[in-house]
């Protein structure tokens, strides 16, 4: 069973040293970089997902750095699952065998899930390449999503009164 770390390649990162040095202390066997020149994006990535065997460990310095939103974190989650993978996200507080972060609560976890498309948003920035696209995540505030499913409801029983 091996302790595998990833690091995105995220050039205003600042952490990235301490998180790199936190995983060779934590025992990885192998640390995987993403580097800007390899051109065929998150390379590194789709590797180290390719090379996880049924037990293994893997280190994230942040979900947002591994995923870029809910779909992708479910799938994941689902991988993590069926390979029996203990995920360890160090700025999340997160450990899937409860070791490392006794003190992380349920509501910390549905916090860093809610903050996911803004923190990916964020990541996106950082590592802005000509042509990729870069529009900011918009997240509804709780009225405006009250006067979007308004307007949706009363559209849709709109469509129901003219089709009877």
């Amino acid at each position: 069973m091996a302790i595998l770390g990833y690091l995105p390649y995220l050039p205003k990162y600042a952490e990235g040293a301490t998180d790199r040095k936190w995983m060779e202390d934590f025992g990885c066997d192998r640390i995987v970089e993403e580097k800007p020149e390899e051109g065929i994006w998150r390379m590194g990535w789709n590797t180290l997902l390719a090379s996880i065997g049924k037990g293994d460990t893997l280190v994230v310095s942040k979900l947002a750095h591994a995923v870029k939103g809910a779909r992708q974190l479910s799938f994941f989650l689902e991988f993590c699952r069926i390979k029996s993978v203990r995920l360890i996200a160090l700025h999340d507080g997160i450990d899937s065998d409860n070791e490392l972060f006794p003190e992380t609560q349920t509501s910390d976890l549905l916090r860093v899930i809610a903050r996911l498309p803004e923190e990916a948003n964020t990541v996106r920035k950082m590592t802005f390449q000509p042509g990729r696209w870069t529009k900011e995540t918009k997240v509804l505030s709780q009225a405006a999503y009250g006067r979007a499913s308004f307007l949706i409801d009363r559209a849709l029983t709109g469509l129901r009164i003219d089709m009877d």
